[in-house]
């Protein structure tokens, strides 16, 4: 359901922006999601994934205007950062960064006790606030925000969160 709800903000602001045609798109995430939160019934899988995320780069690469693209890349940032992260800590840690891990921040929030429910919930408001400031406030308030979620999910990884290095 994380990466899911996260792409389906995505593809909500893209639509309105850029290309409604992709609204298509998010009616089948929304069906997904409604089969995959839980108790799960459907998994998306490594295929699926890599699937939204080929969509997110078409997306990004259609986009005309750098200040949408700009913002579009933000919205992506709660996901994008977690996954550059951990590769960075993995790599600084002189851990082979090609092979699987559990060591992103979600997986360590639910190590630490956090329900599957809580994490993609957090993930989704975060996803949706920094598209809600796009809207509300422009792109600075973006930035700012962004910024902030940055800055949150630190501290979370800090206070909550299962050890980077166990």
């Amino acid at each position: 359901g994380l990466v899911g709800s996260c792409i389906s903000i995505f593809i909500i602001v893209f639509s309105i922006l850029v290309d409604p045609s992709y609204l298509i798109l998010l009616g089948s995430l929304l069906g997904f999601l409604i089969l995959n939160w839980h108790p799960a019934k459907l998994f998306m899988g490594d295929t699926g994934s890599t699937f939204l995320g080929s969509i997110l780069v078409l997306c990004l690469l259609n986009s005309q205007d750098f200040n949408v693209t700009f913002a579009l890349l933000l919205i992506c940032m709660p996901l994008f950062l977690d996954a550059s992260i951990a590769v960075i800590r993995r790599f600084f840690d002189r851990q082979r960064i090609f092979e699987p891990h559990t060591l992103h921040l979600f997986q360590r929030l639910h190590k630490s006790g956090w329900s599957h429910s809580k994490v993609s919930l957090i993930y989704f408001s975060a996803t949706f606030l920094i598209a809600a400031m796009y809207f509300f406030g422009g792109i600075l308030a973006t930035v700012i925000t962004t910024f902030l979620i940055f800055l949150a999910g630190i501290w979370i990884d800090k206070k909550f969160a299962f050890p980077f290095h166990s």
